[in-house]
């Protein structure tokens, strides 16, 4: 019998270093079937259901009244106010424009001007807040590198909210390689300096269990935000009353999701007139948790809080338009609001954007946006985006058919452990297409990776296709009965 190559251990390692249990953020899953293409996989959209949130986007209570108006594109036609912070703190006043609080409309510009207003009266906390404004709400190739130099100016500037947005950087790998040992020093040094918020960081890793690399620690988590939600900084305190609702809404070790006490904490937020809550709010009603299920309701949440800026709840009203979700269908609805999402940073309406393009029915595809906005999602490491990106040249949707570049991102996607991009290699392999040499080991492990990677980035449809495409080459006698029950073991074991 031959041996299986080594290919799969190595694949599933690079996986787990890369932080796999955080791919699959994006509001559409890939499916796949067979086309007139020696069995190539091609992908729809279907539903995604995915209960977890950055914690950026925490949940918030009851939206204020908006009008008719409250719209994506009255967003871009209606006045803005003129900028004036009165005898506000500037620090304070950019935090109001950034989220549209506390009676401030929601002007990134404006929050920038006070920001740097804060910055060069010698608030360090000014550089902080244009870090933030870097780090989340653009999208520009570089923008996590501007985002590390506002906040080693904040730290230059012996301010230990610097600590934390270098930290957060570090956390999650934005710009530098994973390091979670200095993310939770720098978290530690700045909560040591008298910066709160540096208590909502190391809450948040141990919630998430260092980012995937220890256990999760709920009651540490806990101790760490409650240290942090009397804070005299609105953002630090919010924040970390949020974060409370996250860990409720999605578990953590011990601790069993709470979806009822969660929304306890999300309104806390929102009573503190926090945006992200109001979005999180949103999501509960729209999935029906901790409360009845309620589109209507929760489009009221998600305009609320997209007209502040929150470019996930702009994504998630583009998302309930396209499915037609309790509202008439409507693509050319649906693009008007992933644009607003894209325009305002968020990298799952660059994706979703680009996803509704490439399978339009109802408007004209933007072919060159498309292709911008899937870059710009694999570029921000959006998993799923490298599937998309090899399918467009595969199939030559809006580019020149090109199956060699197409293998080139899906190579990419393997690294990433998107399931369909490890599935389209296991394809390459198995015909020898793409420029990729005809092996049917490596088809076999790819397949394997690809059923692996799907168990945790929930693609079903590519685990079935990839589950009978290994079964298909055992009858075919491409591979041995033997060969694909020991890759399955593998998988199984790694996935137990």
């Amino acid at each position: 019998m031959k041996k299986t190559s080594n290919l799969l251990l190595s694949a599933l390692a690079v996986a787990l270093c890369a932080g796999i249990f955080f791919s699959g953020c994006s509001k559409k899953e890939e499916t796949s079937k067979k086309s007139k293409k020696s069995g190539k996989k091609t992908e729809e959209s279907v539903d995604e259901t995915d209960d977890e949130t950055e914690d950026e986007t925490e949940e918030t209570g009851k939206p204020e009244d908006t009008s008719k108006e409250s719209t994506a594109e009255s967003s871009e036609t209606k006045e803005t106010a003129e900028f004036d912070i009165g005898e506000m703190d500037p620090y304070d006043a950019g935090m109001d424009y950034y989220f549209g609080s506390h009676g401030k409309e929601y002007n990134l510009e404006y929050a920038q001007r006070a920001f740097q207003m804060a910055a060069d009266a010698g608030d360090g906390r000014g550089y902080f807040g244009l870090g933030l404004a870097s780090r989340e709400k653009s999208l520009e190739p570089d923008h996590h590198q501007k985002a590390m130099e506002y906040f080693e100016k904040a730290i230059e500037m012996n301010c230990p909210e610097g600590l934390c947005g270098k930290a957060s950087l570090y956390e999650s790998g934005w710009g530098v390689d994973y390091d979670v040992d200095l993310a939770f020093s720098l978290y530690k040094q700045a909560a040591e300096q008298g910066c709160d918020f540096g208590y909502v960081g190391m809450g948040q890793m141990y919630r998430t269990g260092m980012s995937g690399y220890a256990a999760e620690d709920p009651e540490k988590s806990l101790e760490n935000y409650q240290k942090a939600i009397d804070s005299s900084d609105w953002y630090t305190a919010m924040y970390a009353i949020n974060a409370i609702g996250n860990l409720y809404s999605s578990g953590c070790g011990t601790q069993p999701r709470d979806p009822e006490k969660a929304l306890e904490w999300y309104q806390k937020a929102a009573d503190g007139d926090y945006t992200p809550a109001i979005y999180n709010i949103g999501r509960k009603y729209n999935a029906g948790e901790g409360v009845s299920k309620d589109i209507p309701k929760a489009l009221e949440y998600f305009e609320t809080a997209a007209m502040r800026g929150n470019g996930d709840a702009a994504c998630d009203i583009g998302w309930i338009y396209e499915r037609g979700a309790d509202v008439e269908k409507s693509e050319a609805e649906a693009e008007k609001w992933y644009k607003l999402s894209y325009q305002n940073g968020s990298k799952s309406g660059a994706f979703d954007l680009g996803c509704l393009y490439m399978y339009a029915k109802e408007i004209t595809p933007d072919y060159d946006l498309m292709l911008t906005c899937l870059e710009t999602a694999a570029r921000e490491r959006m998993a799923a985006a490298y599937g998309r990106l090899g399918y467009i040249y595969s199939e030559g949707v809006g580019v020149p058919e090109d199956d060699v570049k197409a293998v080139e991102w899906w190579t990419k996607g393997v690294k990433e452990s998107d399931s369909t991009s490890a599935s389209n290699m296991g394809w390459a392999c198995q015909y020898g297409e793409g420029g990729v040499k005809q092996d049917f080991e490596k088809a076999l492990d790819y397949y394997a990776m690809a059923i692996f990677f799907a168990y945790y980035d929930g693609n079903k449809t590519t685990e079935e296709y990839a589950r009978n495409a290994i079964e298909g080459m055992v009858t075919d006698g491409s591979i041995t009965r033997e060969q694909a029950d020991a890759a399955l073991q593998k998988v199984a074991d790694m996935t137990s």
